[in-house]
């Protein structure tokens, strides 16, 4: 096995909020599904003896923003979710009064 590149990441700045849905779009768009491969992930390459050569800085750089996209991209689903349950409470409600008001109706007795 043979180690190369930086480890340190020195001024890293976290993703911000307002490209999330850009990210997603990246990932998605990125992620060759088929060679089971994440494109911010760099490739092991294969050196003359045969070895597979990792660059330990940037193959942890990349597993980083990757994580990050899909931390943001699960944020994302949790508040659409949150959205829709309340939608359905909401709904839920709707029909239950509905459903009241339709039985009085078919009753023939007035409210």
């Amino acid at each position: 096995m043979s180690l190369a590149g930086d480890v340190s990441r020195p001024g890293r700045q976290s993703l911000g909020r307002r490209c999330a849905a850009d990210l997603f779009r990246r990932l998605t768009r990125h992620c060759t599904w088929a060679e089971k491969h994440l494109a911010g992930v760099p490739k092991a390459r294969v050196d003359e003896n045969g070895l597979e050569v990792v660059e330990t800085g940037s193959h942890r750089r990349g597993i980083l923003e990757e994580l990050e996209k899909a931390h943001i991209y699960v944020e994302q689903l949790n508040g659409r979710l949150k959205e829709q349950e309340s939608r359905i409470t909401g709904q839920r409600e709707l029909i239950e009064k509905l459903t009241e008001r339709l039985a009085v109706v078919e009753s023939g007795v007035s409210p």
